[in-house]
């Protein structure tokens, strides 16, 4: 694997948490601040072995570090998390926040009780929590357990705070579309797009951006969305989110 091919983020929109490592150059610094800022989408291939190669780089940079443990994590490569925590010392940081995400995750997957698990993530980062790293990371972990008005809150804080930041925008679409608010869905998704094109790949907020349009009565824009999302990344029409929304599409 080359890791060029995941680098599909050419220039990135960085919160202040990252803004003193401009002078990281290279794929390996590319690489970490694509997921830090949620740049990466969760359907590209695996990094695994990206991430073993860059880990060691970052010890001056604790938001970094946090930042792409958490990226990894939320697209579920648990063990390249586990990796890239153990090389970088950070399990020791925030009382081992970063073990409280990686757990719960690990947790959900298998279908497992993980309350607890997120609730003492957010305790111990409470200073903290309103940077945009750690607000998408509850956000997202808040969404995918169905707390919807949650995490919308949650990712609405962050944006007043921080401005338009792509992975930000990738939920607020997401959670939009999933309570009903369609036009904020739709404006959320042409957001995310305008700063990163590469979310054209990721199958889940393509679909909610689709949906909604279809929901709000535009079939041309939602089919062409949809389009946009197979032919960028055939792969996705085996996911179930594609599956379920096509069969969607067929019955309405």
């Amino acid at each position: 694997m080359r890791p060029s091919l995941l680098l599909i983020a050419a220039s990135l929109v960085l919160s202040p948490a990252f803004a003193n490592v401009s002078e990281l150059e290279g794929e390996c610094g590319s690489l970490v601040r694509s997921l830090a800022s949620g740049i990466v989408p969760i359907d590209v291939e695996a990094i695994e072995p990206t991430a073993e190669q860059c880990r060691s780089e970052y010890e001056e940079y604790p938001a970094l570090k946090l930042g792409a443990a958490i990226g990894l994590i939320i697209r579920e490569e648990h063990q390249a998390a586990k990796h890239w925590i153990s090389g970088t010392e950070i399990a020791q940081s925030h009382e081992g926040a970063v073990l409280d995400y990686l757990n719960w995750s690990i947790a959900h997957t298998r279908g497992q009780p993980a309350g607890k698990l997120l609730e003492e993530f957010r305790r111990k980062l409470r200073s903290i929590e309103s940077s945009i790293l750690v607000s998408n990371a509850i956000g997202h972990a808040l969404a995918k357990t169905g707390h919807f008005e949650e995490a919308k809150s949650v990712l609405e804080a962050a944006n007043k705070a921080s401005g338009d930041q792509p992975f930000n925008l990738r939920l607020l679409t997401i959670v939009y579309f999933r309570l009903g608010e369609i036009g904020r869905s739709i404006d959320a998704g042409y957001r995310a797009l305008a700063i990163e094109p590469a979310l054209e790949t990721d199958a889940p907020f393509m679909v909610s951006l689709s949906w909604s349009f279809a929901a709000g009565g535009d079939r041309r824009a939602s089919e062409r969305i949809l389009n946009r999302l197979i032919a960028m990344s055939p792969g996705s029409r085996d996911r179930p989110v594609v599956r379920e929304y096509q069969k969607w599409l067929a019955e309405n």
